[in-house]
């Protein structure tokens, strides 16, 4: 059974389907390593223990089954969680660090940052539907169009550069990056209503 829109794919693992289940663990181990950028005191290699700890939270503990939705979305609900997992892992951290890293600053000011953090939540979010599109519109080109759209419109590189990388014309190269752009700005769209 597909799982394809959020909420069919919270209620299979509500249900505790392992399919549902493995692909919710999927889907968001990305939004996970996204949020763990923005601690400084945590390292890239906790991003497998910060996800497995959500994972746990939500999937053991029943923090999955209290969301209610008429308080707000589940992105909000989920970065909440992931958040607070990399503060508990933080504070774990040396005291020296946190005192060199100003850890102690930004908890501080944890009152204030109400407002700063959805705004976050916000960028977080769409920054991650931005790499989900990515990888959709990956999937539905040929390797040599998506190598096209990444170099020229994604890298900034020149068409004669692209044209001598993958040894294309300067049509292949314009009409590649008019269509993927077209088809990745569809695939955004449809990401955005989804998880409204």
């Amino acid at each position: 059974m597909a799982y394809t829109t959020r909420q069919s794919l919270l209620q299979g693992v509500l249900d505790e389907h392992e399919e549902a289940q493995k692909e919710f663990y999927n889907f968001y181990k990305p939004l996970t390593a996204h949020i763990l950028e923005q601690f400084p005191l945590l390292s890239r290699d906790a991003v497998d223990d910060v996800h497995q700890m959500v994972m746990m939270d939500l999937f053991s503990k029943g923090s999955l089954g209290r969301y209610q939705r008429k308080k707000g979305r589940f992105r909000s609900y989920l970065c909440k969680i992931i958040r607070n997992k990399c503060y508990d892992l933080a504070s774990k951290c040396d005291s020296e660090k946190k005192k060199q890293e100003g850890w102690g600053a930004l908890a501080a000011r944890e009152g204030e940052l109400t407002t700063q953090l959805q705004l976050q939540e916000e960028k977080e979010w769409r920054e991650f539907l931005e790499i989900k599109a990515l990888e959709f519109l990956r999937q539905e080109v040929t390797e040599k169009q998506y190598m096209i759209f990444e170099l020229y419109a994604r890298q900034n590189r020149s068409v004669k550069e692209v044209c001598q990388i993958l040894g294309v014309n300067e049509n292949q190269v314009y009409l590649a990056k008019s269509r993927l752009t077209d088809k990745l700005a569809h695939i955004l769209r449809q990401l955005q209503e989804e998880s409204n």
